[in-house]
C-alpha cells in the first residue's frame, strides 16, 4: 500500500490518500470518485504555501545576489593577498630554514606552518599558503564564495549558489494554477496580498431530488447520476414441488459527463428517483411469488438521465419452469422486471447483448449478468444453486435471488447481492442489505425477507420460499438513485 499526507505546515489540511480499498483514504474500489478531487486541491494548497514561501524568498534575492557579489569580490581580494602571503611564505621559508636547528625536536617547523602544500602540517590542521590556496579538503575562501559547479566540501555549496537557488525558487509558478499571480493592497493599505490565479472546485451532492445551483467564476461541471435499484421478487407458497424463491431486482444506471458551465442554467433541477418496492409475501395457499417493482429515472435538467433496474421476478414452480431475474438499467432505458420463465431484457444500449452503456440481461434461473455502466441483473430463483445478484463497473450492482424449497422440503441459503452482501441462512435468515451501489442479499428458503438494495442503484434481494400456511418471504426494496455534481470554478473571477 502506498500512500500520501498532505501536512497542515506545509499547507494541507493533515489529510492522508492511499491507493487501497481503505474506506476512510482508499482511493480504489470507486475512492476516487470521492477522494481524487479532493485529493487535487490538497494539491493546489501546498502549492498555495510554496508560491507564498517562494514570493518570501525573492523578496531576499536582491540582497542575496549583493553578498554574493560583495563575496566574490573580497575573495578575488584575498587570493591576491594569498599570492603575497606566498611570497612572504617562501621568505619565511628561507629564514626558517636558518632556524632550523634551534627547533625542538616533535613540533613541526615554521616553514611547513607557513607554506606547505602537500599534506596537514599537524593533526588536520594546514598551513596558511594551503588555506589560502585551496588544497585543503575544506576548500579555498574564493571556493566559498563564488563556486557554483558543485558543493565546496562536504555537501555544503558557495553563497553566490545558494542566490541562484533562491532566484530559481522565487520564478517558480505556482503549481495547480496559471503563472501570473499578482499583488494588491489590503482594505486598510498596510500590507500586501497575493491573488492566486487558478480554480477553485464545489462540489454539491443530492440523495434526494433538489435544485443544483451554479457558483460563482463556474469553468465546467462533471455530473455523475445514478438510476435506482429494481425491487426484489417474493417466493413461492406451496406444499410440494421445487418451489423457487423470488428473483433479485436489477441494478440502476451510472450515466456520467462533462457539461460546460455556458450550457447549464443558473440554477438546474435534481430529480433523484426512488428504487423499486420489493414484492409483498404471499399469503395464499398453492400460490407463485410476485415480480418486485423497477426502479424510476433519476435526471440532471435535461442534461443527463440514469434509468431504474427491473424489479425481480417472482419464485414458481420449478417444474420445469423457474423464475428470472430483474434486468439492469440502461442510460437510455430502464429495465424490464423478471416473469415466470423467461430472460429480462436490460435497459437500452444493449444491442446483442453488450452490456457496456445499457443494462445486463437477466437470466432464467442463472447468477445475474455483468455490465460497464448500466446495471447488473439480479440473481434468479432455482433449485440447482445459490444465484447471486451480478457487479456492475461502475452501476448498480443486482440483488441476490431468494432461497428455494427443493420436493424434498429442503431449505436453501439465498443467494449473495453483487457487491457482497450475505444471503439469508437458516442461521441468519433475511439478506443482508447493501451499502453503496451493492445489491441486497436474498432471504433464506423459509419464508425470510430479502434485503434492500444499497444508496446508488441497488438491486433489492428476492424473498424465500415458503411452505403453505406460512407467508412467503418479501423481495427487498431497491436502493435509490443519486447525483454527484463537481463544478470548477475560476479563482480570478470570484476575486474580482
Amino acid at each position: 500500500m502506498a500512500g500520501v499526507t498532505f501536512p497542515e505546515n506545509i499547507g494541507g489540511s493533515g489529510a492522508t490518500y492511499t491507493d487501497d480499498t481503505d474506506p476512510a483514504t482508499g482511493l480504489d474500489a470507486d475512492g476516487h470518485r470521492v477522494r481524487f478531487v479532493p485529493a487535487l486541491a490538497e494539491v493546489v494548497g501546498v502549492g498555495q504555501f510554496v508560491r507564498a514561501s517562494g514570493i518570501t524568498v525573492a523578496a531576499d534575492k536582491a540582497e542575496a545576489a549583493a553578498s554574493a557579489a560583495a563575496a566574490s569580490g573580497s575573495a578575488d581580494a584575498a587570493a591576491t593577498h594569498a599570492d603575497t602571503a606566498s611570497g612572504h611564505a617562501d621568505t619565511a621559508a628561507a629564514a626558517a630554514s636558518a632556524a632550523t636547528g634551534a627547533i625542538a625536536g616533535g613540533v613541526a617547523l615554521a616553514a611547513d606552518w607557513a607554506a606547505k602544500t602537500d599534506g596537514a602540517v599537524e593533526g588536520a590542521d594546514y598551513s596558511a599558503k594551503a588555506n589560502a590556496a585551496g588544497t585543503t579538503p575544506d576548500g579555498s575562501a574564493k571556493d566559498w564564495a563564488t563556486k557554483t559547479d558543485g558543493a565546496v566540501a562536504g555537501g555544503e555549496h558557495s553563497a553566490k549558489h545558494y542566490a541562484m537557488q533562491a532566484a530559481g525558487v522565487a520564478g517558480l509558478p505556482l503549481p495547480g494554477t496559471q503563472p501570473g499571480g499578482y499583488l494588491k493592497s489590503n482594505a486598510a493599505g498596510t500590507a500586501w496580498e497575493l491573488v492566486l490565479v487558478g480554480l477553485s472546485i464545489n462540489v454539491q451532492e443530492f440523495d434526494e431530488s433538489g435544485t443544483w445551483t451554479k457558483p460563482p467564476g463556474a469553468v465546467s461541471a462533471y455530473v455523475e447520476l445514478f438510476g435506482p435499484g429494481g425491487g426484489g421478487g417474493s417466493g413461492r407458497r406451496a406444499a410440494s414441488g421445487n418451489r423457487a424463491g423470488g428473483a433479485g431486482g436489477g441494478g440502476g444506471a451510472k450515466t456520467e459527463g462533462w457539461l460546460l458551465a455556458d450550457a447549464l442554467a443558473a440554477t438546474e433541477a435534481v430529480t433523484i428517483a426512488a428504487g423499486g418496492d420489493g414484492a409483498a409475501g404471499v399469503t395464499v395457499d398453492t400460490t407463485n411469488g410476485t415480480a418486485g417493482s423497477s426502479g424510476g429515472t433519476s435526471t440532471f435538467g435535461d442534461h443527463f438521465s440514469a434509468h431504474g433496474g427491473g424489479g425481480g421476478g417472482g419464485g414458481g414452480l420449478l417444474d420445469p419452469s423457474v423464475s428470472t431475474s430483474g434486468g439492469g438499467g440502461g442510460q437510455l432505458s430502464a429495465g424490464s422486471p423478471g416473469g415466470a420463465s423467461s430472460s429480462a431484457p436490460g435497459g437500452a444500449p444493449n444491442a446483442d447483448g453488450d452490456a457496456t452503456f445499457g443494462g445486463a440481461n437477466g437470466g432464467s434461473g442463472s447468477v445475474g449478468a455483468g455490465s460497464i455502466f448500466g446495471g447488473a441483473a439480479g440473481g434468479g430463483g432455482t433449485v440447482g444453486g445459490v444465484r447471486a445478484g451480478g457487479v456492475s463497473v461502475h452501476g448498480g450492482h443486482g440483488g441476490g435471488a431468494g432461497g428455494a424449497i427443493t420436493s424434498g422440503g429442503a431449505a436453501l441459503n439465498g443467494g449473495d447481492g453483487g457487491g457482497g452482501p450475505e444471503g439469508g441462512t437458516s442461521g441468519d435468515p433475511n439478506g443482508a442489505a447493501g451499502a453503496d451501489r451493492q445489491g441486497g442479499g436474498g432471504g433464506y428458503g423459509a419464508g425470510a425477507a430479502g434485503g434492500a438494495g444499497g444508496p446508488k442503484g441497488g438491486g433489492g434481494g428476492g424473498g424465500g420460499a415458503s411452505t403453505n400456511g406460512v407467508t412467503s418471504g418479501p423481495g427487498g426494496p431497491g436502493g435509490d438513485g443519486y447525483c454527484r455534481v463537481t463544478t470548477y470554478c475560476d479563482l480570478a473571477s470570484i476575486e474580482e
